[in-house]
């Protein structure tokens, strides 16, 4: 395996999702989106040449645990953490995937915009240096909304989730 992570926009997206839980063992992911998990079990299998055999799901009370255990990968995706200023400096499918994964894990919205629950400080600084306005800690909410949604919305099956409700919120009100 090379000494670093062999960046393309699904593999930004992986370590989007292993930024968000990173403090847990192994590479993970904990949800209770079934599209979210489908979507990690097939990147890491596809794209990140993962044994299927190795990725252990488990389920409880709706709400679902995929677990892979490798120290390479975990340690190249360390490293590129390590190096988010640099690999995420321009606005591009590398950031935006990144961006949507972090979204899909921790993201929302409510009547005050779109938001991040527990937000890295390096992850705000990087998002406030593609020109992604914020405010807040706890929920770090983003200020020019339009623009983020577009920025992450082909990529982000939450923002997906969001969108179509308020398609057919906005078609029922008609």
């Amino acid at each position: 395996m090379s000494k670093k992570l062999a960046m393309s926009p699904d593999v930004s997206y992986m370590l989007g999702v292993y930024s968000c839980n990173r403090r847990r063992e192994g590479i993970s992911l904990v949800t209770k989106n079934n599209d979210l998990l489908e979507r990690f079990v097939q990147l890491a299998v596809n794209v990140l040449d993962v044994d299927p055999t190795k990725i252990m799901i488990t389920e409880i009370e709706g709400t679902f645990s995929a677990l892979i255990y490798n120290s390479k990968l975990k340690k190249l995706f360390e490293d590129s953490l390590g190096r988010r200023e640099i690999i995420f400096k321009y606005a591009n499918d590398y950031s935006a995937n990144y961006f949507s994964a972090i979204f899909d894990c921790r993201g929302g919205y409510n009547e005050q915009g779109i938001y991040i629950m527990r937000m890295d400080r390096l992850d705000n600084r990087v998002l406030e240096r593609l020109g992604f306005h914020t405010r807040g800690s706890l929920r770090t909410y983003v200020l020019n909304t339009k623009e983020f949604s577009g920025f992450i919305g082909k990529y982000s099956l939450r923002m997906k989730a969001i969108s179509e409700k308020a398609r057919l919120r906005n078609r029922s009100s008609r």
